[in-house]
């Protein structure tokens, strides 16, 4: 790292014209996530060789301030997760890439979920998470959620270990519609959030929605786009 240093400088987030990140798709979203209050800077990330994830582009330190000028803005918005915990206290969790609403002991957790003005859906089970198309590819994937294209306005709710309804299917929507989950039997069963970053622990409902004021943004380069299709949307 102190070669990168040495060759093209080191500044504050505030001062810097362009962050780079250099690791896997949890170290570009930890950068992203300390954007969150801070003033937002193009995110460049880096993905080594033994790195898995979809964010980063090619590891290589030569020509950094071309590849910088050439590489695409791809600008995006957290979600946001407005919790009531069981004993009445409220709090707010931002989440860039995923929010994850699952049982915190054995029992299911029962969940009642509201997409919107769509009907409301009971489920029991692990839980659910919400996805943006950065983290499409990660833990909802996993879970066997839609990937879904990296400039999408569209969000995944994909269950996780879902018990009922037996026809459930995951859903894909517009990022505009809320999300809103209430928790059955919170005492007996129950049910934790988080993020990459934050966890609240007993929780009665929440409602995500997207926090469209708030805008982070990365820079992509062309070949990282063609082999992040051909290894994740050509599956």
């Amino acid at each position: 790292m102190q070669h990168l240093i040495d060759a093209y400088g080191q500044s504050e987030f505030s001062e810097a014209d362009y962050i780079v990140a250099i690791g896997g798709d949890g170290t570009t979203l930890k950068v992203l996530h300390s954007l969150l209050e801070a003033p937002s800077r193009p995110v460049f990330a880096m993905r080594l060789q033994d790195s898995v994830g979809a964010l980063g582009n090619r590891y290589d330190l030569r020509n950094l301030r071309q590849r910088l000028n050439k590489s695409r803005l791809v600008s995006f918005s957290p979600l946001q997760a407005t919790v009531i915990c069981v004993n009445g206290a409220t709090e707010t969790l931002l989440g860039i890439n995923e929010v994850v609403v699952s049982r915190q002991q054995l029992q299911a957790a029962k969940l009642s979920i509201r997409l919107g003005e769509r009907e409301t859906v009971h489920l029991a089970g692990d839980g659910v998470l919400i996805s943006t198309p950065i983290g499409s590819t990660g833990y909802n994937r996993s879970a066997g959620g839609p990937t879904l294209m990296l400039e999408s306005q569209l969000l995944a709710v994909t269950g996780l270990s879902v018990c009922r309804p037996t026809h459930w299917s995951n859903i894909v929507i517009e990022d505009r519609v809320p999300v809103e989950i209430q928790v059955s039997d919170p005492i007996y069963r129950p049910v934790r959030i988080e993020t990459v970053v934050r966890e609240a622990r007993d929780i009665s409902s929440v409602q995500v929605s997207l926090r469209k004021e708030k805008t982070l943004t990365l820079l992509r380069e062309d070949d990282v786009n063609r082999d992040f299709r051909a290894r994740y949307w050509q599956n």
